[in-house]
């Protein structure tokens, strides 16, 4: 008697393990509006805790221009295939993003550097006068100007002649 009452026991219990794991299921597979609902709120979770991109106020776009000499555009091109980490640190640093220099000849016969980048910070000016301040870039610029051909209407003290933006699209 005992014995099939031990055995009535357990099987009771497995039953009733079964029968919740069975409601556990059923509100929770795959497929089911319950498991669908908790997906989504764990999407939702899962977003409003995800850390928000940095969007920046503005970015304002620059292009500049200057003339490279013929017999340098190699050494030119060379250095700028290792450009020193210490300037690229301070341009990042200067809130200039997108930076790139196109070299070219145009029908005159001439070659030209054009270069282009994004400025998103708050203070232009502070930032490219932190810039010229750089000993390392100073130096660097000790070994690109001479190679480059400043082009008519550069203002006074200024390397490269700035372009105005007449169009932009994303």
């Amino acid at each position: 008697m005992r014995r099939s009452s031990f055995r009535a026991r357990v099987f009771a219990l497995l039953l009733g393990v079964f029968s919740i794991a069975a409601l556990i299921w059923s509100t929770t597979a795959p497929g089911t509006a319950a498991a669908a609902d908790q997906s989504k709120a764990q999407k939702v979770e899962k977003a409003a805790s995800a850390p928000k991109p940095v969007k920046p106020k503005s970015i304002r776009r620059l292009g500049s221009v200057v003339g490279l000499n013929e017999e340098t555009m190699q050494q030119y091109i060379l250095l700028h295939a290792h450009v020193w980490p210490e300037v690229l640190e301070r341009i990042r640093k200067a809130n200039m993003r997108n930076y790139s220099i196109f070299a070219g000849q145009l029908d005159d016969g001439d070659y030209y550097l054009f270069s282009y980048f994004e400025y998103v910070g708050d203070d232009f000016d502070a930032d490219m006068a932190s810039i010229a301040a750089d000993p390392v870039t100073r130096d660097w610029w000790k070994l690109t100007d001479p190679l480059q051909r400043r082009v008519q209407g550069t203002p006074v003290g200024d390397q490269w002649k700035s372009m105005k933006q007449v169009f932009h699209t994303d």
